[in-house]
């Protein structure tokens, strides 16, 4: 059976342009506390306090406490989970459950905002069907119009990605919608649901 183009990749490890981060760490009075799913290298660019690794497997750990809930700038990884984790979460989407994985941590009252950023727009159908407290779009959000030319690291270098198969959704629990519309309003459209 032939792969879909459209969700083959020769790797999973495709990362946010630095103007959107730019851009969440201005709405975050320039801090992100924790980047639950990068690479040492990566986090050079994002400079979150802390990182979990792959090895580290940020789905596992906590992302901060009550007392000091953190500022978290999600981009999960792509592909399918492992079928351990898969039964764990209830999906074998990994972009289903780092989403529900932000939840539980905003739940426990770990984390107090966050950027999602979502690949594809796929993961609001997914959300529909996999049963949750809380759909993507009862968070202030932004689809930009132009798709996002995610990233990948070559010899240490960034180089943008060439031809970005899905249409995007940047998700933002515990944010404002006036504050994302303030620093991510020229991208595109931006609102709330709830």
């Amino acid at each position: 059976m032939a792969a879909n183009v459209r969700h083959s990749s020769k790797t999973n490890e495709q990362y946010t342009p630095l103007d959107l981060v730019g851009r969440f760490r201005k709405l975050c009075r320039g801090k992100i506390d924790l980047d639950p799913a990068t690479t040492a290298r990566v986090n050079e660019d994002i400079r979150a306090r802390k990182f979990y690794t792959k090895a580290d497997n940020g789905l596992k750990l906590p992302w901060g406490t009550p007392r000091h809930p953190k500022t978290v700038f999600v981009n999960p990884p792509g592909g399918l989970l492992g079928l351990r984790a898969a039964r764990e979460w209830g999906t074998r989407s990994q972009q289903v459950a780092w989403w529900f994985k932000v939840m539980q941590e905003l739940q426990l009252g770990h984390v107090d905002r966050a950027m999602f950023v979502s690949f594809s727009v796929e993961l609001l159908q997914a959300c529909q069907i996999q049963p949750t407290d809380w759909h993507p779009l009862d968070f202030a959000w932004c689809i930009p119009r132009q798709r996002i030319r995610f990233e990948r690291i070559r010899r240490d270098q960034r180089i943008v990605g060439k031809q970005p198969s899905h249409s995007n959704i940047l998700i933002f629990p515990g944010c404002f919608l006036g504050e994302v519309k303030r620093h991510f309003g020229d991208l595109g459209k931006c609102g709330v649901n709830r």
